[in-house]
């Protein structure tokens, strides 16, 4: 299984710009979000918050990279990005976390595998 940035077995869903989806998004595809999304989202793959991307929602994923404005908690088995323009709203549980100096970051980080977290609580 070969996994980028926004794909994993060469399948992705997209939100475009100007689109509203309202309620729960589960896919084991990648996803890009160009819209808005009122409610969480769910995947196997990778979830990419474009620039003018906004979730109004929690976030699973094996990696997440946030461009766009996330209100919720991240949950990713691999890593976090947050980027340049990217704003979050929300803790993150991830593998690892990448942060640019212009982001936005209100929350908190516990950094470990979703893996690791669930050995734990059994």
């Amino acid at each position: 299984m070969k996994k980028n940035n926004q794909f994993i077995n060469g399948e992705s869903t997209i939100i475009g710009a100007g689109t509203v989806v309202e309620g729960i998004l589960k896919s084991s595809a990648s996803m890009r979000i160009d819209g808005t999304v009122n409610g969480d989202i769910t995947t196997e793959g990778v979830v990419v918050i474009a620039t003018d991307g906004i979730v109004n929602g929690n976030i699973t994923g094996a990696d997440v990279k946030i461009s766009g404005t996330v209100k919720g908690n991240i949950y990713a088995s691999g890593k976090t990005e947050l980027v340049s323009a990217g704003k979050l709203f929300g803790d993150i549980q991830t593998g690892s976390l990448t942060v640019d100096e212009t982001a936005v970051f209100q929350g908190n980080c516990k950094m470990n595998s979703l893996n690791e977290e669930k050995k734990v609580e059994e």
